[in-house]
């Protein structure tokens, strides 16, 4: 499952620097029409039907809170270099994203088959295993973003050249990934959790 998911990552920036340079950008979602349309009907023809069991009531008003909370703090997040953090319309998002937040977290703790399972959060494997995920993920997504972001409009480089310069972060998470492989074979994960989280 790791190999697949991180060769990927290394040749999608190379795939995706020809086909914008050479063809048009729209080009990077028709080439999933190709590999996506066998997977499809591969799927339907071999895989088993999965029978799990039978899904508790949808938590409508959990989704509208959740949707809503995030979708208003990301406009005022986006928005406030652009229009000022003091402008009307970024601190209204805001004050309301984090006002419908607050109420999704007090609903979803008190309705019997919630959206978001908040109290897996009381488990302290699940809550520290989250945190250092998190803390981990924001370096890795924000240079992959703004690393072709630097070549392209900061230096001028084409779609290609970013690629080529960016896709060896993908093996440097491969090897990484099968270093954490067997440390986690050999410490588990109470052990490497309570080293990273002496407290």
């Amino acid at each position: 499952m790791i190999i697949p998911q991180q060769i990927a990552p290394a040749a999608a920036p190379i795939l995706g620097g020809l086909l914008v340079d050479n063809l048009s950008w729209r080009w990077v979602f028709y080439v999933n029409l190709p590999l996506g349309l066998p997977a499809v009907v591969f799927g339907a023809l071999f895989l088993a039907e999965h029978r799990g069991h039978r899904p508790g009531r949808f938590d409508l008003t959990g989704l509208v809170l959740s949707a809503a909370a995030l979708g208003a703090v990301m406009f005022g997040v986006c928005e406030g270099p652009n229009r000022g953090w003091s402008s009307p319309s970024v601190v209204t998002a805001l004050v309301l994203g984090a006002v419908l937040l607050a109420s999704a977290i007090a609903f979803e703790l008190r309705v019997s088959e919630p959206l978001l399972k908040l109290r897996l959060f009381a488990d302290r494997l699940f809550r520290d295993t989250n945190l250092i995920n998190l803390v981990g993920l924001v370096p890795i997504l924000g240079a992959m973003y703004l690393g072709p972001l630097f070549l392209q409009q900061g230096q001028g480089r084409s779609a290609l050249e970013s690629g080529t310069s960016t896709f060896p972060e993908a093996f440097g998470v491969l090897l990484t990934v099968q270093v954490a492989g067997i440390l986690y074979a050999r410490v588990g994960p109470g052990s490497s959790s309570a080293a990273a989280w002496p407290w």
